[in-house]
C-alpha cells in the first residue's frame, strides 16, 4: 500500500471518528443541560465542605445560594446557578455566617415553597465586618467547618484580607471541581459512545480493513474529510449533519426480506465476525471506536486537521503544460 493511500485510510479514520465524537458530545451536553447536572454538581461540592448536619447542624452552601446575590444568578426559580465568581461567593458567605450568629434560626423556618425566611442582616461597617465574622466563627460548635471558616481569618487584618483569603480557596477548590465534573463527564461520555457505537455499528477494525481495500470509499470520505474540515477550520461548532453519515461505511443495511430487523442485524454481526476474524475481535473493534470517541470531538478535529495538513502537504504539485 502507497503512502497516499496509508493518508487518506487515516484520514478518512480519524473523520469518521470525529463525526461521531461530535455527536456523543453534543448528546452529553444536552442531557447536562436537561438534567441542570453542572449546577447540581456545583451545588454538592460545595455542600461537603459547607455542610455540618451533626454538629452545628447548618449548612453553609444552602445559605449562600439563598443569598440575593447568589439567588439572582438563577435562570429561573427551580435552576440552580451553573457558575459563581469568587468575588460573588465571597461576599456572599461573609454575610451569612455573620448573619447566622444573629438570626440563625430563621434560616430554619422553611416554607412549602421550600424558599429560606431570611432576617435583614443589619448594617454593619465593612471594616467592623472581621470582627463580625470572627465572632460568628467563633460561636460554632467544634467542628470542622468551624475550622475552616476561621482558617479564613489567618493573617487578615482587614476585611479585604478575609475575602482575599476566601477568594483563594474558593478558586483553588473550584479547579478541584472542575477536575471531578471532567472526570464524571468522561464515564458518561463512554457509555453514550458505546450505545451509538451499537446503534451506528462502528466497528474500527471493520472500518479500517474496508477503508483500506476499498479505494471508492477511501477516497470518498477523505475528500468529504478535506472538505468538512475547510469549512469548519474557524468554528466553535461543528456543523455535522445526517449527510455527513449516510455515505460513511458505518451502520445497518437493511432489506425487505421476511427476517425481522433484529435478524438482519444479527446477520451483519456475523459478517463482521468473519471479516473481523472472530467475535472477540468484533467486540474490541466496538469499543476500540468507543474508547476513540470518548476522547472527545475537540481532540479529533485537531488530529483531523493535522492530517488533513499532511494530505496535502504530501501531494505533488501538478505540472505546468
Amino acid at each position: 500500500m502507497q503512502l497516499p493511500s496509508i493518508i487518506d485510510t487515516l484520514v478518512s479514520f480519524v473523520f469518521i471518528i470525529f463525526i461521531f465524537s461530535a455527536i456523543a458530545s453534543a448528546t452529553l451536553e444536552y442531557f447536562n443541560k436537561l438534567r441542570k447536572k453542572r449546577g447540581k454538581f456545583l451545588q454538592s461540592c460545595l455542600s461537603q465542605n459547607l455542610k455540618d448536619e451533626f454538629i452545628n447542624q447548618v449548612d453553609f452552601a444552602l445559605l449562600v445560594y439563598a443569598h440575593p446575590l447568589v439567588a439572582g444568578l438563577k435562570e429561573d426559580r427551580n435552576d440552580l446557578p451553573s457558575y459563581i465568581s469568587a468575588d460573588v461567593f465571597a461576599n456572599a458567605l461573609i454575610e451569612v455566617v455573620i448573619q447566622y450568629k444573629i438570626t440563625h434560626e430563621a434560616y430554619f423556618e422553611q416554607q412549602e415553597t421550600d424558599e429560606l425566611t431570611r432576617a435583614e442582616l443589619p448594617a454593619v461597617e465593612r471594616n467592623q465586618m472581621l470582627a463580625e465574622y470572627i465572632k460568628a466563627a467563633e460561636s460554632l460548635k467544634e467542628s470542622s467547618i468551624k475550622s475552616m471558616l476561621l482558617s479564613f481569618t489567618n493573617n487578615a487584618d482587614r476585611y479585604e484580607d478575609l475575602k482575599k483569603n476566601i477568594i483563594t480557596w474558593y478558586e483553588h477548590y473550584m479547579d478541584r471541581i472542575g477536575g471531578w465534573y471532567k472526570k464524571d463527564s468522561s464515564k458518561w461520555l463512554w457509555r453514550i459512545s458505546l450505545g451509538i457505537v451499537l446503534l451506528f455499528n462502528v466497528d474500527a477494525v471493520y472500518l479500517l480493513k474496508t477503508l483500506n481495500k476499498n479505494s471508492e470509499i477511501r477516497s470518498m470520505v477523505a475528500k468529504r474529510a478535506v472538505a468538512f474540515e475547510g469549512a469548519n477550520r474557524d468554528s466553535v461548532q461543528w456543523n455535522v449533519t445526517l449527510a455527513d453519515i449516510k455515505e460513511l461505511p458505518v451502520g445497518y443495511k437493511f432489506t425487505d426480506t421476511d427476517d425481522s430487523g433484529w435478524g438482519q442485524v444479527w446477520e451483519q454481526w456475523k459478517e463482521q465476525k468473519k471479516a473481523d476474524g472472530g467475535w472477540l475481535k468484533l467486540i474490541l473493534g466496538w469499543l476500540a471506536a468507543a474508547t476513540a470517541i470518548s476522547r472527545g470531538a475537540p481532540f479529533w478535529f485537531d488530529l483531523l486537521s493535522k492530517v488533513v495538513n499532511l494530505r496535502s502537504a504530501g501531494k505533488k504539485p501538478e505540472q505546468k503544460k
